[in-house]
């Protein structure tokens, strides 16, 4: 993942500060991959969200959520 120039960011503040971080961190875990032992192809997460999924939500395994501290 590259770093972004400071022109790249947002000045319209779309999003408060905690979602922000959230958002960050899903984006940037979502793009990690990981070496598998048997040196099959690297494996990944299949969707990261970035809050609480609700009851009826279904997410496909492996899946991670990232939740600011509150």
């Amino acid at each position: 993942m590259r770093a972004m120039a400071k022109d790249e960011f947002s000045r319209t503040a779309t999003m408060d500060v905690r979602g922000a971080m959230a958002a960050t961190l899903a984006r940037y875990i979502a793009g990690l991959k990981f070496d598998t032992l048997d040196g099959g192809p690297d494996l990944q997460f299949a969707e990261v969200f970035d809050e609480w999924p609700s009851y009826l939500d279904r997410a496909v395994p492996p899946s991670g959520c990232v939740l600011p501290s509150s």
